[in-house]
């Protein structure tokens, strides 16, 4: 694919028309997720192995996107740059969120890469304007339009360079660093559970399985949600065989940490291993949009 970045309209006409063609499933291109890497052959001193799926999960709609940039477009130094997003709110056009956070996200980056090609950029900061951006953007749409009242989404985003992973979040997602067969938790939580609150049927957590608990659950901010946002900026430093995971809260809520570790040491490849993450998660009963990046370092 290309490397020009599909362009999102404000219409909600265009958008209505999207979802209704894509079914309410996911796809490359907008509206609810896409994925590009350019042409050119710049070489890398890293082969990074990328892969990344999405499910609907037991919903009607699929209302998270994702991100992945490769290439040339990116400043030296920088490998590639992951995000995915969780859209909340705006009277069920949580997707319109999304997509709009993520396309103002991948736009605002590349521009910061063009200006500035130099090694070593303050890659942190450049995520976290980029989330600013993604705001403003998402919060005029919620503004403008009456259908999109209240909409926001959750993000979690990661840049990996020769060196680290620079990680920036706001919502319920999580990132997490795969080091040596475990898992660790580089986002903090920016959600709690209000237990006097029953979910609605087609949001409700499967009390069920084990670690499951009851309520709905409530972020502390979201992109589009208000005027400002405070994301958490992360700086991990990386080893040769780590991995990296982005992933929406449908593949935590529905299978435990101890199952993913399972999945991540068992199956070989990073295509099947995200599939079976994937299909398994959204299997199971009352199940989220389930939305997964994971990057594996040689």
């Amino acid at each position: 694919m290309g490397s020009n970045l599909p362009t999102i309209s404000d219409s909600h006409e265009e958008i209505r028309k999207g979802r209704k063609a894509n079914n309410g499933a996911y796809c490359f291109l907008f509206p609810f997720s896409y994925s590009f890497q350019s042409s050119s052959s710049k070489p890398f001193q890293m082969n990074i192995q990328i892969c990344a799926e999405t499910r609907i999960g037991s919903r009607t709609a699929n209302e998270d996107s994702y991100l992945i940039i490769q290439g040339p477009d990116l400043p030296d130094g920088v490998l590639a740059v992951l995000a995915v997003a969780d859209g909340i709110g705006g009277m069920g056009n949580g997707h319109v969120a999304s997509s709009t956070a993520l396309t103002t996200f991948a736009e605002t980056f590349r521009r910061f890469a063009a200006a500035h090609k130099r090694r070593d950029p303050p890659i942190a900061d450049w995520l976290a304007f980029c989330f600013h951006k993604a705001n403003s953007r998402v919060l005029r749409m919620g503004l403008a339009l009456p259908e999109l009242k209240g909409m926001g989404t959750a993000c979690t985003a990661a840049a990996i360079t020769r060196s680290h992973v620079h990680v920036c979040h706001v919502g319920d997602g999580r990132g997490y660093l795969w080091r040596e067969y475990a898992l660790r938790q580089l986002t903090d939580d920016e959600w709690y559970r209000d237990l006097r609150k029953p979910r609605p049927p087609d949001k409700a957590v499967h009390n069920a399985r084990p670690g499951r608990r009851p309520g709905v659950t409530l972020v502390n901010q979201a992109i589009g949600w208000q005027p400002m946002i405070n994301p958490s900026k992360i700086v991990e430093p990386l080893r040769p065989g780590d991995g990296i995971l982005l992933c929406t809260d449908g593949l935590t809520d529905s299978l435990p940490i101890e199952e993913i570790e399972r999945l991540l040491r068992s199956t070989p490849g990073a295509g099947d291993l995200c599939r079976d993450l994937a299909d398994q998660a959204a299997k199971t009963p009352n199940s989220d949009n389930v939305t997964l990046i994971y990057a594996q370092l040689p």
